[in-house]
């Protein structure tokens, strides 16, 4: 769950993939953005899980997207935040904490 929306989450994912991608890498792996609110944040974690399953060489779709619901921002909009995700969402997860505390 590298931290949203910023050059270092890039850099940690694609750092991490350099050295996971070996034979027996599962055909779907699951990185979870948190603390997201705009479907734009969402467009750009799209097209970076793209660009790194093409520099890795993994196929595409390997890389899938969950969304951390965290800011109430992103609950007004979540039709948006999905479609923004496209085909690649497999969940969306409440982050009741922040809201309570």
């Amino acid at each position: 769950r590298p931290k949203s929306d910023c050059p270092r989450a890039t850099r940690t994912l694609d750092r991490f993939l350099t050295y996971a991608v070996i034979p027996g890498f599962p055909r779907i792996f699951t990185v979870t953005q948190p603390k997201v609110q705009r479907a734009e944040e969402v467009k750009r974690w799209r097209a970076m899980l793209e660009s790194l399953e093409a520099k890795h060489g993994l196929p595409g779709m390997t890389l899938r997207h969950e969304l951390m619901i965290e800011h109430p921002l992103a609950v007004r909009h979540l039709e948006d935040l999905a479609k923004a995700a496209e085909n690649r969402l497999l969940g969306v997860h409440f982050g009741a904490y922040d809201y309570l505390s």
